[in-house]
């Protein structure tokens, strides 16, 4: 499989730079990717945490985020991208630092946040390239990220399984994806349903006093003591399956 990678390009200075996978630490992936998926199936802004939120969108298959951060005194963002599908590598183009300029020179945004802002949309494009593009549309990546996927979609489910051990009890719990996704009543948050459709199919099954997702032949133990408070798994509108 070629090596996947990501050139990132700001217009209004003509700046290049190449970046792989490898640059996004497994947990910033892990932390973002509920949060941008929120983000996109929400369309409202985001907090991504250290003062960044973002308002993101798909449109014909490239994603437009923008940034904002809490320290900044405009309500425009501060920049704009886009992450555009490979026509021989992805490409990141940062489309605005207009905003951003008018801050600094304000003396609003703290240095480590205007550092911190290029490793930022690098972190967004890949856990966008990463967990919804290549997932769907390239079989021989979403094998490669097999066991990432399945991390990911246990730390998902966690929040799920709380929720029905401190309510229905587990002995109800739909528990295959298609029970999962069937099911008219179930807790889960929006944001874990489009998670589940793109994943295979899997089975949460009951081992000893915890429960374990099996998928792809592997079995993964669900970390139920973390995750999201049962409570935020309530609530849910039908319209938002």
């Amino acid at each position: 499989m070629n090596r996947l990678t990501l050139r990132h390009l700001t217009i209004d200075t003509g700046h290049v730079r190449e970046s792989g996978p490898e640059e996004v630490l497994p947990g910033t992936l892990e932390h973002l990717a509920p949060l941008l998926t929120l983000a996109l199936e929400r369309g409202g802004l985001v907090d991504l945490s250290q003062g960044w939120h973002c308002r993101a969108r798909e449109q014909d298959g490239a994603l437009w985020c923008r940034l904002h951060h809490a320290d900044q005194a405009a309500s425009e963002p501060l920049v704009s991208f886009q992450v555009l599908p490979p026509a021989g590598g992805w490409v990141a183009l940062t489309l605005s630092l207009d905003a951003l300029e008018a801050e600094c020179l304000a003396g609003n945004l703290p240095p480590a946040a205007v550092l911190a802002l290029d490793d930022v949309q690098r972190c967004l494009a890949w856990t966008w390239i990463l967990r919804v593009r290549l997932r769907a549309d390239r079989p021989d990546v979403r094998r490669a990220l097999a066991d990432f996927d399945a991390t990911a979609l246990a730390d998902c489910l966690a929040g799920y399984v709380r929720a029905w051990r401190a309510g229905p009890g587990l002995d109800t719990m739909p528990r295959s994806r298609a029970e999962i996704l069937e099911a008219r009543n179930p807790p889960p948050v929006p944001l874990v349903y489009r998670i589940i459709r793109q994943a295979p199919s899997f089975r949460l099954v009951r081992t000893g006093s915890g429960v374990s997702l099996v998928i792809g032949g592997k079995v993964h133990r669900l970390p139920t003591e973390s995750g999201p408070d049962p409570g935020a798994w309530r609530g849910r509108r039908e319209g938002d399956r």
